[in-house]
């Protein structure tokens, strides 16, 4: 079944307040009745027919890390694209390493654990 476009969601909000039955709308859009229905619900929620947020997959790198990798990936334009993502993971890696040791040794060589 086709995503309603942005249009057609407000089509058929306009025809639901004018009176049409969901299923009637379905059929001329050619969608389930159970996705007009969702659609008028929603509609008597927010006010709005926008799609709502989806969580998706949170993202593993900051904007700024994805620049520094596509950056060295131009500069090795042949290496695999799995090797530079290989060589960036171990740098942050050992930069982390680095760091939790400054922080041990910052404190004497001692943690809270």
């Amino acid at each position: 079944m086709p995503r309603l476009s942005a249009i057609d969601r407000e089509r058929a909000i306009g025809r639901l307040q004018a009176g049409n039955r969901p299923a009637a709308i379905a059929n001329v859009m050619g969608v389930a009745t159970s996705t007009i229905c969702c659609l008028w619900t929603r509609f008597q929620a927010s006010g709005s027919t926008r799609d709502g947020a989806r969580s998706g997959r949170p993202r593993v790198t900051t904007a700024r890390q994805d620049r520094v990798i596509y950056r060295q990936h131009l500069r090795q334009q042949f290496l695999p694209a799995t090797e530079t993502s290989r060589n960036t993971v171990n740098r942050l890696v050992r930069s982390m390493r680095a760091r939790c040791q400054a922080l041990v040794n910052a404190n004497g060589g001692h943690t809270r654990y």
